[in-house]
């Protein structure tokens, strides 16, 4: 069977509401700041693994899809089972069952570890493995390393990195058949390349043994991985960076355990903590890159946690990738999915901007185009005496004019909706809108009032402007435009409604808004602005809201 879906509550920071995943993909990216939780969530898959559920003192829900051919080939006696919906409850050891769908299989009441053992012997005839089951988890955990080992008989690679040594030095010196050498030599070190590219080529692995002569007395009878580097000769990994032994670290993991356990690669759940810590981004992509395709290739699952944006910006366009971000308010940790803010990522991505920029944000400001981010980015730095700034306390998006249309500000929009629903890219968002008409008294655009009226309906901190004048153009104060224009100002009829670019002679047409907004920005003065139109009022709103995205 499928598992769909895995929550719990009432474990470690996560309190009374249910955390988890919402839905199982083949790589589950867990992001959320230090110490909100995401390694307490990632133990949940082991909690899922084990036959020890009955003793944790955490509620449990779990969906398993299963199709009438699993169902069929297992001989349980209900063949329209579709889902089946497994709530534990620990404090009564009893169990809740969606009845409706298996009142036959849903009569069986038993301890935690019994479900498991009863549905695998129930589903005992399914040869295959299913698409998003969990497998065999196995882990690296933020802090590890790869040190000098003496020699043992037993393989085990903890997830501090301790056996890695001992792992590679009984595959390459051993003459017991079961260890092939080239599952290190050859497999192994070509992955290694594949990973580094032209970061790095390494040409050997060899282990060393220090003897009783070593001056560190720690080191004496301890074996030593080494790696032959083009132009460096044999390095001991000892003398190498961090970087490099987590990669090791990841490749042991991923085609050396399986050989060790005798089994196939799509029997296990690999669980990594913070894959990115000491890795330059590129080499940190080809990574990502790597642990994607052998996913693909092989049928098993990842849970990843992670602070880069290389992940997301890696991950963002694949249907195969789910994200879950952890959020600690100080007093407990919740989980949310992040479900549709990369499902039109292609959008946005063609409008410039990366996936991280805007999940990574604490608020984003919507805006037409580039010239518009360069107006309110000065204007924000000049209405908050330079405190606040993009990249760290906001960050600039495009919505590209008439292309509003096919933007949502409605928080309860589907996922499958055509349109892109900003509130799922990030819930805390501004946007700056053109009035874009030459009379005050002509209506808005339909698709202004539409992002207004839902802006308006929903209790998120959010807000927008509307330019009192025609366009944000209108903003620019008289004396700027007169000491940047080469022609003379025409007469001004409605400083709200004309157009800036025919009052001061300029063809919109060869006209590069974005260096004139260069140009713009680079002389304006505070007092410039304090009278023109309701900037005053709207700064005052905007910075407010922007404030309220940072506490």
């Amino acid at each position: 069977m499928i598992i769909k879906s895995v929550k719990f509550r009432n474990y470690k920071c996560f309190k009374n509401e249910w955390a988890g995943f919402d839905e199982i993909k083949p790589i589950n990216v867990i992001i959320g700041k230090n110490n909100s939780g995401k390694s307490s969530l990632l133990e949940l898959i082991d909690i899922v693994n084990s036959t020890e559920g009955k003793k944790l003192e955490l509620d449990s829900e779990i969906i398993f899809n299963a199709d009438d051919n699993d169902l069929n080939k297992s001989r349980i006696n209900c063949p329209s089972i579709k889902e089946i919906n497994i709530l534990y409850r620990p404090m009564t050891n009893s169990f809740s069952y969606d009845k409706a769908k298996a009142t036959e299989l849903l009569r069986y009441k038993c301890a935690f570890e019994d479900v498991f053992k009863y549905f695998d012997n129930n589903l005992k005839n399914i040869t295959h493995r299913t698409e998003y089951g969990f497998g065999k988890s196995v882990k690296i955990q933020a802090e590890r390393n790869i040190v000098p080992e003496e020699a043992e008989m037993k393989l085990l690679l903890q997830k501090d990195g301790k056996g890695a040594t001992n792992i590679i030095r009984r595959f390459l010196n051993t003459a017991d058949t079961t260890y092939n050498r080239d599952d290190i030599r050859k497999d192994l070190m070509d992955s290694l390349n594949q990973i580094f590219a032209h970061d790095g080529k390494f040409n050997e692995i060899i282990v060393r043994q220090y003897d009783d002569q070593t001056k560190d007395a720690e080191l004496h009878n301890k074996w030593e991985v080494y790696l032959l580097e083009e132009d460096k000769g044999f390095v001991p990994l000892s003398k190498s960076g961090s970087g490099l032994k987590t990669i090791i670290l990841v490749l042991l993991n991923l085609l050396i355990i399986p050989k060790i356990d005798n089994k196939e690669k799509s029997e296990y759940c690999f669980c990594f903590e913070e894959l990115e810590n000491n890795l330059h981004p590129s080499l940190h992509r080809r990574l990502l890159a790597y642990i994607q395709d052998y996913s693909k290739d092989h049928g098993c699952q990842f849970f990843l946690t992670t602070h880069s944006s290389v992940v997301l910006d890696a991950f963002g366009n694949s249907d195969k990738v789910q994200f879950t971000q952890v959020i600690h308010d100080g007093v407990k940790a919740t989980t949310k999915p992040i479900l549709a803010h990369f499902d039109k990522i292609d959008a946005i991505s063609n409008l410039g901007v990366k996936p991280s920029d805007l999940l990574f944000a604490n608020g984003i400001i919507w805006v037409e185009g580039p010239s518009d981010r360069i107006y309110i980015n000065k204007w924000i730095e000049l209405a908050s005496k330079e405190k606040l700034r993009e990249g760290l306390h906001y960050q600039c998006a495009f919505y590209g004019g008439a292309v509003l249309a096919h933007y949502s500000a409605n928080e309860n929009v589907s996922n499958l909706s055509d349109l892109i629903n900003v509130v799922r890219i990030n819930s805390n968002f501004f946007f700056l809108f053109d009035r874009d008409n030459t009379d005050k008294r002509n209506e808005l655009k339909k698709a202004v009032k539409d992002r207004v009226m839902e802006i308006d309906s929903n209790k998120l901190h959010t807000g927008y402007w509307i330019t009192k004048g025609k366009e944000i153009e209108n903003y620019i104060p008289e004396r700027v435009c007169k000491t940047l224009s080469e022609k003379k100002r025409k007469p001004v009829k409605s400083v709200h409604m004309d157009n800036f670019f025919e009052v001061n002679g300029i063809n919109p047409s060869t006209f590069d808004k974005v260096d004139f907004a260069v140009k713009v920005t680079k002389i304006l003065e505070p007092e410039d602005m304090l009278s023109v139109l309701d900037w005053k009022e709207q700064m005052e709103k905007l910075v407010t809201t922007i404030k309220s995205w940072n506490t």
